[in-house]
């Protein structure tokens, strides 16, 4: 843009493109999260001959959420984003878990999802297991309103406790 082009833009307030200024991170406290209905659960075709979990199976632990299955195998949780999310935007966190217990070997699976754009995060947990923490990073392919539902879910067998971190949502790199 020329000298007086860029002067007359900055007085009007326009910029060029491509001038934008990175929005501030967006935190997703883990007490934002609450158990999510059967009726809205992306997750309820694995659901089958599972124990869901109660609210009393949540808790906060050190800022972190945790889940503990005690009494059930089976927890799907959400958060509202209070924001417009943007193609490209990523949530990233940390989710962590205690020494896995079982009386017969099975997998763990930890997964996000939202209703419209299905899974876009799993890792699957041998159980039984040595304490382990992951990293989560999730991208948006495509944009979705403030509102949008996200969800966090854990499937598991035997008794044990699974954290998960407070979530950031961040710009796409660039």
């Amino acid at each position: 843009m020329g000298g007086a082009a860029a002067l007359l833009a900055a007085a009007c307030g326009g910029a060029e493109p491509g001038d934008a200024t990175p929005r501030p991170p967006l935190a997703i406290a883990s007490e934002s999260w609450r158990s999510a209905a059967v009726e809205e659960d992306p997750f309820v075709a694995e659901a089958q001959g599972r124990v869901r979990c109660s609210p009393f199976a949540f808790r906060l632990e050190a800022g972190w959420l945790e889940v503990t299955t005690t009494d059930c195998n089976y927890a799907t949780l959400v958060h509202h984003f209070s924001e417009d999310v943007l193609a490209g935007d990523r949530v990233r966190g940390e989710v962590a878990w205690a020494t896995l217990a079982s009386l017969e070997p099975a997998i763990g699976t930890l997964a996000f999802a939202t209703a419209d754009l299905g899974v876009l995060w799993t890792h699957e947990v041998s159980i039984p297991g040595e304490a382990d923490i992951v990293r989560v990073e999730l991208t948006f392919p495509r944009g979705a309103p403030a509102g949008t539902a996200l969800y966090f879910h854990v499937r598991n067998h035997g008794y044990n406790t699974w954290q998960l971190s407070p979530l950031e949502l961040t710009d796409p790199p660039g």
